[in-house]
C-alpha cells in the first residue's frame, strides 16, 4: 500500500519516545538502535543527514539508510566530538550621524 512507507517512519519514531509501550516485532529493537545512530551521526554527517531527510520528506524508502555506502557511515566508530568555542557576542555599535 502506499501508506506503507509513512507508516513505517511514523511508527519507528514513535517506539523510541518514553512512555509509549507496543509490542515491538523480531529485529525492530536493533533498527531502532541503528536509526537512533543514524541520527546522531547525521548531525555531523552531510551525507548522512541528506540520506535520512529523503526519507523524512518520503523521497526515499526507508530501506536507502541500509545501503553499505550509509551503514559504514553509521556504524564506523567516531571520537567524541571537539566542542567548537562560543562565537563572541555582538556588540551592539551606535549609528554614526
Amino acid at each position: 500500500r502506499i501508506v506503507d512507507i509513512a507508516w513505517t517512519v511514523v511508527r519507528g519514531t514513535v517506539l523510541g519516545l518514553p512512555g509509549v509501550e507496543a509490542t515491538v516485532a523480531r529485529g525492530e529493537a536493533t533498527v531502532g538502535r541503528y536509526v537512533r545512530r543514524l541520527q546522531r551521526v547525521a548531525r555531523q554527517d552531510p551525507v548522512v543527514s541528506a540520506a535520512f531527510m529523503r526519507v523524512m520528506n518520503l523521497l526515499a524508502p526507508p530501506a536507502s539508510l541500509m545501503k553499505p555506502a550509509i551503514a559504514v557511515r553509521v556504524l564506523r566508530p567516531r571520537r567524541a566530538a571537539v566542542p567548537s568555542p562560543l562565537p563572541s557576542p555582538v556588540r551592539a555599535v551606535p549609528a554614526s550621524r
